[in-house]
């Protein structure tokens, strides 16, 4: 697999770009083969994409294509300059295939929107693996998760939140997705189906958050609402360890010390992005009841080195491609010094990514929505 990547500025020079691809593809005799693009936008106004969009289906009207509004985009392992980013990846193995398929995912849909996904990965027996790119806002994620781990066991699944840098809001009905299967929309989801026999994909994450002290019981939750920990009041329960106060800095707090909660032997963060009148804290995600929560706490020399640790384990994979998928969190915990744990994936392969209202990977069978974490997907197409 061949990939290009570019942050777009304006149409010439996208056009020339796109080019350049198409005389690679004739150069290398590729024609017939799956030519799959995907395009992140940092802002909620579609209309930036529109042009980008419209290039790529007339002069690639039969390519694949996905994305989503982020809160900032990474193009070779770096924080990208300007506001829309795009890859193009050539698959030079003509067996392998690739397809969008983009749903509604609000709650009165989400149950269908997830059968259907797992009944067309039946009938493609091809797929080894799903990008999954979502708005999370009035969705049960956790639910919708629990839906489509039900595809077979071998195949890898992975993605992010949409997300958007001028809403600040991973909830908020602004931020879209995007594919070749439908327009741009609000309360959808893109699942980017990828397989063939030469095609291999690996996926892990990375956190550097270390938990403090003894456990807690969350034990009275409703969705993204924790009411108890320990059956005290959750905030109260925090800020006697964090001395955090109720104000406009409350986020800037606890981005640093997220509550880590056990799924199947996987620790989740959660960040707590506000707190209720009746001492609860809200977070970015869904809370399961009677589940084992810490507070934990950002330690930058622990994730440089995490970092460092899979780049050392990801280079016998050989990967021709890299998706960074990771939280908007961590923006804000590292300040302008972000690249440092994205840059050195450049290092093994183009490394394209964004920044997220979540993270999504599929775990022991389990797909799992985690935020402050970065998840890592390597491609590779052996001929």
């Amino acid at each position: 697999m061949k990939r290009f990547q570019m942050q777009y500025s304006d149409n010439r020079t996208f056009s020339e770009w796109l080019s350049a691809i198409e005389a690679f593809v004739d150069e290398h005799g590729l024609k017939g083969n799956v030519l799959l693009f995907e395009i992140f936008s940092d802002s909620h106004a579609i209309e930036l994409v529109e042009p980008v969009i419209s290039l790529i289906e007339n002069r690639f009207p039969t390519a694949p294509y996905a994305g989503c509004s982020t809160n900032g985009s990474i193009v070779e392992g770096k924080s990208a300059e300007e506001h829309v980013v795009v890859a193009a990846n050539v698959f030079e193995c003509p067996e392998t295939k690739a397809e969008a398929i983009q749903l509604p995912i609000s709650y009165d849909l989400q149950q269908e929107s997830g059968q259907t996904v797992v009944e067309a990965v039946k009938a493609r027996p091809w797929v080894k693996a799903i990008e999954v790119l979502a708005t999370i806002g009035n969705t049960d994620m956790p639910s919708l998760c629990k839906q489509i781990s039900a595809v077979d066991d071998s195949i890898q699944v992975f993605g992010g939140g949409a997300l958007a840098a001028d809403v600040h809001d991973g909830n908020s009905a602004k931020t879209f997705v995007f594919s070749s299967a439908a327009k741009p929309a609000h309360n959808s989801a893109v699942f980017m189906l990828m397989g063939g026999e030469q095609l291999h994909v690996r996926s892990s994450f990375v956190t550097g958050w270390r938990n403090l002290g003894v456990p807690f019981e969350a034990t009275d939750s409703t969705r993204n609402v924790l009411k108890t920990l320990d059956d005290k009041p959750a905030f109260d329960v925090y800020n006697h360890y964090i001395g955090v106060a109720k104000d406009e800095h409350f986020f800037d707090i606890s981005v640093v010390f997220p509550l880590c909660f056990e799924t199947g032997g996987v620790p989740l963060l959660r960040v707590a992005t506000n707190f209720g009148e009746d001492d609860s804290l809200i977070f970015a995600a869904d809370i399961s009841k009677l589940t084992s929560a810490n507070i934990a706490y950002g330690d930058s020399a622990r994730t440089i080195e995490s970092v460092n640790d899979a780049i050392r384990e990801y280079e016998d994979f050989a990967a021709d491609a890299i998706n960074l998928y990771s939280c908007a969190g961590r923006q804000g915990y590292w300040g302008d010094e972000v690249d440092k744990e994205t840059l050195p994936f450049q290092s093994l392969a183009p490394t394209l990514g964004f920044y997220t209202a979540g993270e999504l990977l599929r775990t022991n069978g389990q797909l799992l929505l985690h935020n402050l974490t970065i998840v890592v997907c390597q491609g590779d197409v052996s001929l």
